[in-house]
């Protein structure tokens, strides 16, 4: 893809997510935003995209991780090793791209207060080693802390850096207002709608409500003027508000299912997710889980759903309207 000076590369990826595909930006300073996993195939498809394009590594100048999941930064260390470029990303992400960060291991006390078996828990935090196949840390790497609303600038004119949590709590997006243009990382997809994954809060069982926020972001994103969104994974979009409006007539439904569900009956974030996903495979497990207690959170907050701890798991019943009496009252 060429769209004058941006050039998306298209890298491949070991996740049921497919490709993920990064850009280029042939502007000074000249910055690629994402870098794709570390694997082999990757390497090679990114070594080779910059030599089409008649570029190397020393041609890069800047790089900006939209967000810490491995199909975006995990060679990020070796790119900026080879280029010597600078780095921007938000401060919320700097700690999952360490070498000490363990993505499964820092939510296992949600996992068991979702129900899951052990023999699940145990899987899923043996997958942190396999993750970490796909990462070179950036333990070493001095960056540039982003906020929302900070200038990208170019030599030519500037792009607005956006912080748009839900898929991940420093998700950044960046956005051209002259060329209505809008990087959205994993933050705006047209064929998949993002997971709001599990945030826990220094590994226990508090957590952030992520689809609230995401469903924020997406408010916000609908409000501004964009031609085209280049998104991480899949087409560009030209219609960004038809997207979201699908991606909001999802959530809705999925609630209402999942209200349903709890008609009657008192259930853990395990069993939902066991019933919501009838095909559900191990693999998928995480953001099965993910998404129904995103939305539990939200339907706890609505007041339609309430919540107790029983046996050590979280047990979450539908709030029964109770008729009036006579004298009006329940």
């Amino acid at each position: 893809m060429r769209l004058g000076k941006i050039h998306r590369i298209e890298l491949p990826t070991p996740y049921r997510v497919g490709p993920v595909n990064v850009y280029l930006i042939d502007r000074k300073p000249r910055t690629l935003i994402d870098c794709g996993p570390n694997t082999r195939r990757a390497r090679e498809a990114l070594d080779r995209g910059l030599r089409e394009l008649g570029f190397s590594y020393r041609d890069i100048e800047r790089v900006v991780i939209t967000h810490a999941h491995a199909d975006h930064f995990g060679q990020a260390a070796r790119v900026l090793e080879e280029s010597g470029a600078s780095l921007v990303l938000h401060p919320l992400e700097w700690p999952k791209v360490q070498s000490n960060y363990r993505f499964f291991g820092e939510r296992l006390e949600v996992f068991r207060l979702a129900g899951m078996p052990r023999g699940h828990i145990e899987m899923l935090s043996a997958a942190d080693s396999i993750e970490r196949r796909h990462i070179l840390p950036l333990d070493e790497a001095r960056p540039v802390f982003a906020s929302d609303g900070d200038d990208l600038p170019f030599a030519d004119g500037n792009m607005v850096l956006m912080h748009m949590p839900g898929h991940s709590p420093g998700h950044l997006c960046v956005y051209d207002p002259g060329e209505r243009l809008y990087f959205s990382g994993d933050h705006l997809l047209r064929d998949i709608t993002p997971n709001p994954l599990i945030e826990a809060k220094e590994g226990s069982g508090e957590h952030e409500h992520t689809l609230k926020q995401y469903l924020a972001t997406l408010d916000r994103l609908y409000d501004l003027d964009i031609d085209l969104v280049l998104p991480a994974h899949g087409p560009p979009i030209e219609d960004h508000r038809v997207v979201i409006d699908l991606a909001r007539e999802h959530h809705r439904q999925r609630a209402m299912l999942i209200s349903r569900l709890l008609d009657g009956r008192e259930m853990t974030v395990y069993e939902l997710a066991r019933e919501v996903f009838e095909d559900l495979h191990p693999t998928n497990l995480f953001l099965a889980v993910s998404e129904v207690l995103a939305h539990l959170d939200t339907l706890c907050d609505e007041g339609r759903v309430e919540v107790r701890v029983k046996d050590g798991r979280w047990a979450f019943k539908a709030v029964v309207d109770t008729p009036a009496g006579p004298d009006g009252r329940g």
